[in-house]
């Protein structure tokens, strides 16, 4: 493209062919810096689907570039001719103008009076105020606009080893019909106590589309095919298991997966043990207060139980094409990786439960540990003064107290007992006359 062609671009209706979809929009700006073309009121011309407000494309990407009327101007014109395009806004476009705070107080910079900046010596580089991230290899040539499935963790290895995430996955079946093997993995289920539950589809919830319900035990996975199953693969047993409230489900935010279950299903889930809530109340416990953020289940399994980054299952969705990534989920048969993915996303979950309950109880543990050395470690002559005052809470639990409460200022104990020994909150005790209250 010729530099007399490129002022007459902007803020022109063009038609831009990329290698896998050809693009529709208002030519806003082009950037010679970065070399992208910006979009306005772009669409895909092949379904009409509608772009973000601004949509950039990278000059790299381009084939060709049509104008209204019917021009085609080569890549090679392209490049060459981007130091030179014009950058001013199309006049269809209104300019945004600065808000009067950021007026104000850049008038008030302006009047400050600050020393001119010493010159750089030569021995020394200039380092940007902002410094960029590195990025692997893999993930730098990934283009948002494309599609590409991969799992991030497995491109850049060139040896699998014994730590990848084929290896650290326990045995799974895959359930697509209600048959023999169906009610085989139902009996099996309803004999357990405890269940990891996970949930693979598109947009997850009530809109969504259920394509995969994983259900673990401690050494199997079993994937019910939701797509091949349907309504009919719930109500034969998967709902029995879902309902039971001796059976605890161990899942990992169950926010969108109870609102599947209950308006696709007509299914509410029982005796649920989230692990993403005990993640938050852990955290909570430890620094006072909750994060903004809700972890997810691979940051929730470093965290707690140390699994290393690439034993996981790492998905790659594009911005804003979510939608569009997630359908593979329904794609049968179904790729091997993304079968070990939905393995992955169950089959940690009944560990990471116990984890979670054992740092949740950490204060009991201790507290057990102090009472087993309160009188044991005592003389003899001192046993018989712990007997008179064994209704009183020890005064190591001091330690214990400042624990749980991270070294806060604090009172060491709650002291709501009355001189005649009575507790006002307590309804009921075999060691005083219970009073009914009138």
């Amino acid at each position: 493209m010729s530099c007399e062609i490129g002022p007459k671009i902007v803020g022109c209706r063009v038609v831009i062919k990329t290698l896998n979809s050809r693009i529709e929009g208002d030519v806003r700006n082009v950037d010679s810096n970065c070399c992208k073309v910006s979009l306005v009121n772009g669409v895909v011309v092949a379904t009409g689907a509608k772009l973000p407000e601004l949509y950039r494309i990278f000059v790299k990407d381009i084939v060709s570039i049509t104008l209204a009327g019917g021009n085609d101007i080569s890549p090679e014109n392209l490049t060459s001719g981007l130091s030179q395009l014009s950058f001013n806004s199309p006049p269809c476009i209104e300019k945004k103008v600065k808000p009067l705070l950021i007026t104000h107080i850049e008038k008030k910079c302006s009047s400050v009076h600050l020393p001119p900046p010493s010159a750089p010596s030569n021995d020394r580089k200039i380092q940007p105020l902002v410094m960029q991230k590195v990025l692997p290899a893999h993930i730098k040539t990934l283009n948002n606009s494309i599609q590409v499935d991969v799992l991030t963790n497995k491109v850049p290895f060139e040896k699998a080893g014994e730590g990848g995430l084929a290896s650290t996955l326990p045995n799974y079946t895959l359930i697509e019909n209600i048959d023999e093997l169906y009610k085989s993995a139902i009996g099996r289920l309803e004999k357990e106590s405890v269940v990891g539950l996970s949930m693979e589809g598109v947009r997850t919830g009530r809109f969504g589309v259920v394509c995969w319900i994983g259900v673990a035990t401690s050494d199997h996975v079993f994937l019910f095919d939701m797509c091949s199953l349907g309504s009919t693969g719930v109500n034969r047993g998967l709902a029995n298991i879902f309902t039971n409230d001796k059976v605890i489900k161990v899942i990992h935010d169950c926010r969108f997966m109870s609102d599947a279950f209950v308006h696709q299903y007509g299914v509410k889930l029982n005796n649920v043990f989230d692990t993403q809530v005990g993640a938050l109340v852990v955290v909570k416990n430890k620094h006072g207060s909750f994060n903004r953020y809700v972890p997810s289940l691979t940051r929730s399994l470093t965290d707690i139980l140390n699994l290393p980054s690439m034993s996981m299952y790492h998905p790659r969705k594009r911005m804003g094409h979510e939608k569009e990534d997630e359908a593979i989920w329904k794609t049968r048969p179904l790729p091997q990786h993304l079968i070990e993915g939905a393995v992955f996303n169950v089959c940690w979950l009944r560990k990471l439960r116990l984890a979670i309950m054992e740092i949740l109880l950490s204060d009991v543990t201790f507290g057990t540990s102090l009472y087993l050395k309160e009188i044991s470690e005592l003389a003899d002559d001192s046993v018989a003064e712990k007997g008179v005052v064994a209704h009183v809470i020890p005064m190591s639990f001091k330690a214990l107290h400042k624990m749980s409460r991270n070294g806060d200022a604090c009172e060491d104990f709650h002291d709501s007992v009355p001189q005649n020994g009575c507790d006002p909150y307590v309804s009921f005790t075999r060691h005083i006359s219970h009073v009914r209250k009138t």
